[in-house]
């Protein structure tokens, strides 16, 4: 439901672009348009080669199912493997220390995200940040970045039940997403 709403939200205005630490896919799942999306960690829904042969990333293959070892909880065979080298492939997702991510996908992402950014800097810019926290602060930042450099007015709204600690200017909703989605929308 509160993709549905951030979704209407978006096809209500001039323009809209979803930046998103979220690596599962729902926001296109949800119908939002892949031009519209920088997923800035990856994403589950497509693969790289293990063994870094080269090869870009590909889609996950729609038709693929993993076997799992109960006692162990690991996969076994068949497992993914890169079409190129045959390599076992792992996700498209940017880990902790990971030296071996393939941004080829997200690097694309970014350029169109970049080239919204720079086209719409005389827009006003209403920001709609939901469940950014500290820990991992790639989204927290970059809104924080986008608002304190945009050349317009800016309304800027942070969602969250708990990492709520603000700079002055951020409008802040303590909450779980959907609960703030559905007050904002009413």
């Amino acid at each position: 439901a509160g993709f549905s709403i951030l979704r209407e939200w978006g096809l209500s205005k001039k323009s809209f672009f979803v930046f998103t630490s979220n690596v599962d896919g729902q926001f296109q799942s949800a119908g939002f348009q892949e031009a519209n999306i920088y997923e800035c960690h990856g994403s589950i829904n497509f693969l790289q080669c293990l063994a870094n042969c080269g090869r870009k990333v590909w889609p996950f293959p729609s038709n693929f199912t993993f076997n799992l070892d109960e006692k162990t909880l690991r996969a076994t065979e068949p497992l993914p493997h890169c079409y190129a080298c045959g390599s076992i492939a792992r996700p498209n997702i940017l880990m902790f220390s990971d030296l071996y991510w393939e941004s080829s996908r997200a690097d694309k992402q970014n350029e169109r995200f970049k080239n919204w950014v720079h086209h719409n800097q005389d827009e006003t810019l209403i920001v709609v940040e939901i469940g950014a926290g500290v820990a991992v602060p790639t989204v927290r930042m970059t809104c924080e970045n986008l608002v304190q450099n945009w050349n317009n007015d800016v309304r800027f709204i942070r969602i969250n039940p708990r990492d709520i600690d603000s700079q002055e200017g951020i409008d802040v909703l303590k909450m779980g997403a959907l609960d703030g989605l559905t007050l904002l929308n009413n």
